[in-house]
């Protein structure tokens, strides 16, 4: 039988007993938990569709790559959807138009212009990658999310 340790970040396992009376290699104890959290660097894979009904009918997909938890008010409503998740997952949702602001805030997805002739549309969003950005990426993030540069139309004249 083996006993799970849960520790932040790692799951140790531990031979308790054995049906052979071999010990496992500490090497094959430990297994490392990879999970959607603050300044990780996100691989989305997006794909937008006319309706949740009709995931076939797809108006585009694309990739999206962003640093998790750096907006000006900490997580949008969409990375809260993401935390702790895993590569592999997937979520999905339908969107408005005059809800992108609220719940993008500070990420701008590059499928969200086609809600200029598809509004209401779905997506589906599957976590491909997640790593631990450098240094450089995490700082380049947090400017570009101070200085609000992104062309939007919330007044804020950038």
């Amino acid at each position: 039988m083996l006993v799970a340790v849960l520790c932040p970040r790692l799951l140790f396992l531990t031979p308790e007993t054995s049906r052979h009376g071999l010990a496992l290699p500490l090497s094959l104890w430990i297994i490392k938990m990879n999970k959607v959290e603050n300044l990780k660097k996100i691989t989305l894979k997006l794909h937008a569709c006319k309706t949740a009904d009709n995931m076939d009918m797809e108006l585009a997909s694309t990739n999206f790559e962003f640093i998790f938890g750096i907006g000006p008010s900490g997580m949008c409503p969409f990375e809260y959807q993401l935390a702790n998740k895993e590569a592999g997952e997937e979520i999905s949702m339908q969107l408005k138009k005059e809800e992108t602001d609220r719940i993008f805030e500070h990420l701008h997805l590059p499928i969200m212009t086609l809600l200029e002739e598809h509004d209401p549309m779905h997506i589906k969003v599957k976590i491909l990658k997640i790593e631990q950005p450098d240094a450089t990426e995490v700082v380049k993030a947090l400017a570009a999310t101070a200085s609000h540069d992104h062309g939007c139309d919330c007044g804020c004249g950038c």
